[in-house]
């Protein structure tokens, strides 16, 4: 069963995960003269866009949500096994920490921003698995049937988003003419990986709803 303490902390992390994007879009906007792109644009885009005297409060925001998110995973309920225990938890706190280097490792490390991404992709979609199966099969509780199938089906959001066939080519770009009728290179206006990286967070957003779902259970 929940508590105020459960109540406060998902209160919190969802309180600080719409502060971090908020913050990150309004000074994105600020600086660069228009609105920032959901489709377009990274994560981490909206951090470079932080004026060096906010930088340590921007960090301290995502610091705070991935801790929050971290501990949302612990006493969640009884498990079977301490193996699944361990299991869960460490892939839980795993993805709360990558959720918060995702908006701080940008394309100049890219062999370490494409590991980050494929390691969040794997653990998103393992959380669902593993949320599923505990509420299926420990013995103390009864939890309803279509709140495991929920789980089990929305596994399949951050998986489809990995098995995306356009990821294979995130690279690519749009070829357009200058002023001086040269060819540039430019974003698409919707860039694979940039979005990839959203569904991503609000897919992980709403593993942590229903955590908390079957928490109060």
């Amino acid at each position: 069963m929940i508590d105020a303490y459960d109540i406060s902390i998902l209160i919190m992390t969802l309180f600080l995960s719409v502060v971090l994007i908020y913050m990150g879009v309004f000074f994105f906007r600020f600086q660069q003269k228009r609105k920032f792109s959901f489709l377009q644009e990274f994560p981490y885009e909206l951090t470079t866009a932080i004026p060096v005297k906010m930088y340590p409060i921007y960090l301290g925001v995502g610091g705070l949500f991935s801790l929050g998110y971290m501990s949302m995973g612990f006493f969640l309920f009884p498990y079977p096994s301490v193996a699944m225990n361990l299991l869960l938890l460490i892939s839980w706190a795993l993805t709360g920490m990558l959720l918060f280097l995702m908006f701080i490792i940008d394309m100049k490390e890219i062999k370490v921003h494409l590991l980050l991404d494929t390691l969040l992709f794997a653990l998103s979609v393992l959380n669902y698995l593993l949320l599923a199966t505990l509420m299926l099969i420990t013995p103390y509780g009864n939890y309803p049937m279509p709140l495991i199938i929920i789980g089990y089906v929305l596994s399949l959001f951050p998986l489809a988003v990995a098995l995306n066939p356009k990821l294979k080519s995130w690279a690519k770009m749009d070829e357009q003419l200058d002023s001086q009728m040269a060819v540039v290179y430019v974003r698409p206006k919707a860039f694979v990986l940039a979005y990839s990286e959203w569904l991503l967070f609000l897919s992980n957003i709403l593993f942590l709803i229903l955590a908390f779902i079957v928490q109060a259970i």
